[in-house]
């Protein structure tokens, strides 16, 4: 989106112009009122450009803003004791030693004045533009007048020297200030060091600083001290802040801190002692200290994770935490960046609580997170963060819990209720199988899943499901054999047991399919069957991987949930399929039953009435068969109806129908019938092949059919009147002496009819 100023600047010229014209004079009034010059330096060309109004504080200044100047014509303007600093300053920014982006580059110096001879300047620049090869190209910035500052700076550093300023000091700070001559004697005594010791200045002026606040048993080392500086010059005492018992007026004790520092004052060598009294910052440090311990305890027994950090740093943590980030050597947390263990997705809550004091946070609900193991890898995370003080400094505690296992169980238990909710809904095979091995791969985050499914005499794997196999893979294996050396997949079928394979590469089960896993960067496959109910190996389920490897625990957990569902969806579906067909079809013949045949007949009808055509249905009927059933049994029966239906199909033409009603009935439909005749010769077949002898139990036995005709739409414009004309033909066919068929109507003949297609036909 274009800037305000972008906007008004796209209009006519004379507009434009009146505007920039507004826009310079408001800088410069802006410059003005800021007491700056603005500067624009073209480094390669060396043109120096300066804007604006100077100021009446700048206008003395020896830079005339009416040319162009270059950077070998600033030094002549420049103090010459400040022209290195201003060189190493600019040569620093040309150079970019900076490694911010967008870094400003200052320089305070002098400059040639008309009013005060030199004026003291602040000089700030950036660089705006560089080349590819990071060479910079232009600077802006600013002259700014510091000159009021500077002599603020002058004054202050004149009083700060006084003898009076110093006096004043020395009598109102709280800290003891004691000055002791060469010889250990005391020569000034401050007001706090009255106060804290209980004696006067003037009664222990030219005392012995030893015999007036070291206690007695520490005097003597005290003295051996002193003249050990006096004799060398050196003392572990000087320049540094010690702790030691000092001692008041009263006799009693007390901690104090000491700094002694050494003088010269004219040429005579003096000590002074800064003493401050600690009693009450060691009281609160032992009761600190107590209250840390303490807590440190309850940290390290607590059982779980718990850290403690201050300004971003691990300042506490117990086992529990080392072991929960996988650190092998725990001290290597202390002082370590909190933020390495936190996604940085979280890193702003954690700023926030740092920036809070213990008054103003309450402690945080136990919120979900994603955190970092010592190795990189993500677990998720649930932590609870507390404000505290610890060590006397504000802290944060957080106390982490690994919810993995439990972020896993509900990713698993959701993905098993969707796929459930697929197979309950109806969805297809396919897409249920299609889902699982999205699921596998997106709880495994390392595997590519294939599922395959068995063929109907379970001797290859076929229809493979694999969403994230390379293409080619899939075509290229799309069958597999089911042996005992059959890749991964194969042999897990063959012996309805896992198979793991770690390295395809070496692998001797991959024989046969090496080359081609190799080619498509495949280097391990873990293989299961998916077993049925009744122990049928229904298919299997694999995950490939890209390194070679053996599964994680938790991809065997996972392989164990997914088979489980494969086979409830494989054997639901089927049992699906198996109802359909039981509906459709008879269980004992494989024929169709009534129901269908109902809606081949519907069809024909349909189709006939549109094309004007004919086509005949025949009812047939086994004679004896009874006879069967009540001598040899039902199961004489049933193979007796089985090898009826055979030969009954085979009769027949692919686009012919035949199907059984029930009992030894058979209902036959011959579509795209030229004439009534033809018919007959079907019939004529069915008839012969209904006669031939039946094996049962080693002795032929012969059976009989007998068949009505009924011819569309000559003898019947309906399916129910069609049948009902057929089953009445039937029956004169038995009535005649069965072995035979009759027609309802008598048959057309054709032009030269033969004495063996007669409208009765019986077989002796």
């Amino acid at each position: 989106m274009p800037s305000r100023i972008d906007a008004q600047i796209d209009k006519p010229a004379g507009e434009a112009e009146a505007l920039l014209s507004a826009l310079n004079e408001r800088l410069c009034l802006a410059l003005e009122a800021s007491r700056q010059v603005a500067f624009d330096w073209f480094i390669a060309e060396d043109r120096l450009h300066f804007s604006g109004v100077f100021s009446d504080d700048l206008k003395a200044l020896m830079l005339d803003t009416s040319r162009v100047w270059t950077s070998r014509d600033l030094p002549a303007v420049i103090h010459p004791e400040d022209r290195a600093l201003f060189r190493g300053r600019l040569h620093q920014a040309l150079k970019g030693q900076d490694s911010r982006s967008e870094a400003y580059y200052q320089v305070e110096l002098r400059m040639k004045d008309a009013l005060c001879s030199w004026r003291w300047v602040n000089v700030a620049g950036r660089i705006v533009e560089r080349d590819d090869a990071g060479r910079a190209r232009r600077m802006v910035g600013t002259f700014s007048d510091i000159e009021h500052r500077k002599q603020a700076e002058h004054k202050n550093a004149q009083l700060l020297g006084s003898e009076q300023f110093k006096s004043a000091i020395l009598t109102a700070a709280p800290d003891c200030i004691v000055s002791i001559d060469g010889c250990g004697k005391i020569i000034s005594f401050n007001q706090a060091a009255e106060q804290t010791f209980g004696y006067r200045s003037e009664d222990v002026l030219g005392c012995d600083l030893a015999d007036i606040i070291i206690p007695p048993e520490w005097r003597q080392q005290h003295r051996q001290g002193v003249e050990r500086v006096l004799a060398t010059g050196e003392s572990t005492l000087l320049n540094r802040r010690i702790e030691l018992t000092a001692m008041r007026a009263d006799g009693s004790s007390f901690p104090v801190e000491l700094a002694v520092v050494a003088l010269q004052v004219q040429g005579e060598r003096m000590f002074t002692a800064f003493i401050r009294d600690i009693s009450h910052s060691k009281r609160s440090q032992a009761m600190l200290k107590d209250s840390a311990v303490r807590y440190r305890q309850l940290v390290e027994l607590s059982p779980e994770a718990t850290f403690v950090y201050r300004n971003g740093k691990i300042a506490l943590f117990n086992q529990a935490a080392s072991r929960l980030l996988g650190v092998r050597d725990p001290a290597g947390l202390m002082g370590r960046s909190m933020f390495d263990f936190i996604h940085p997705d979280h890193h702003p809550l954690y700023h926030e609580r740092a920036r809070l004091t213990p008054q103003e946070a309450q402690p945080t609900p136990f919120l979900e997170q994603v955190w970092l193991r010592a190795d990189g890898t993500a677990f998720d995370a649930e932590i609870g963060a507390t404000n505290l003080i610890y060590n006397g400094k504000p802290s944060v505690q957080v106390v982490v819990r690994d919810i993995t296992e439990r972020k896993r169980a509900e990713a698993l238990q959701l993905g098993q209720n969707q796929i459930l909710n697929m197979v309950a809904t109806g969805a297809s095979l396919p897409e249920i199988l299609h889902a699982i091995a999205l699921f596998v791969e997106k709880q495994s985050g390392r595997g590519l899943c294939s599922i395959l499914l068995c063929n109907g005499d379970g001797t290859a794997l076929v229809d493979r499901v694999a969403p994230s196999l390379p293409a080619s893979f899939r075509e290229q294996a799309r069958d597999m054999r089911i042996g005992p050396c059959q890749c991964s997949c194969g042999t897990a079928a063959f012996r309805g047991e896992p198979v793991i394979v770690t390295d395809i590469a070496s692998d001797p089960l991959w024989a046969s399919w090496r080359e081609l896993a190799i080619e498509h960067g495949l280097k391990a496959c873990t293989s299961w069957p998916i077993i049925g109910k009744n122990r049928k190996v229904l298919g299997t389920f694999a995950l490939y991987f890209k390194e070679s490897a053996a599964p994680a625990k938790t991809d065997l957990q996972l392989f164990g949930i997914c088979t489980n569902l494969a086979g409830i969806a494989i054997e639901s579906r089927v049992s699906e399929e198996r109802i359909r067909y039981l509906a459709h079809y008879d269980g004992l013949t494989s024929l169709p039953n009534r129901f269908l045949f109902k809606e081949y007949l519907d069809l024909a009808l349909r189709n006939a009435r549109r094309h004007a055509n004919k086509f005949a249905v025949l009812f047939l009927d086994l004679d004896r068969f009874k006879e069967i059933n009540d001598t040899l049994g039902h199961d004489a029966g049933d193979l007796v109806l089985r090898e009826m239906a055979r030969r009954l199909r085979d009769c027949l033409r692919h686009t012919d129908k035949i199907a059984r009603m029930g009992g030894d009935e058979f209902y036959v439909l011959i579509e795209e019938l030229d004439d009534g005749r033809y018919a007959a010769d079907v019939a004529q077949k069915l008839v012969e092949a209904a006669a031939r002898p039946v094996c049962i139990g080693g002795r032929e036995h012969s059976l009989s059919a007998s068949i009505g005709i009924a011819i569309y739409p000559d003898d019947g414009s309906d399916g129910q009147m069609l049948l009902k004309n057929a089953d009445k033909a039937m029956y004169r066919a038995k009535d005649m002496g069965k072995n035979a068929f009759q027609s309802f109507s008598p048959l057309k003949p054709r032009p030269a009819p033969s004495p063996a297609h007669a409208n009765t036909c019986r077989l002796s």
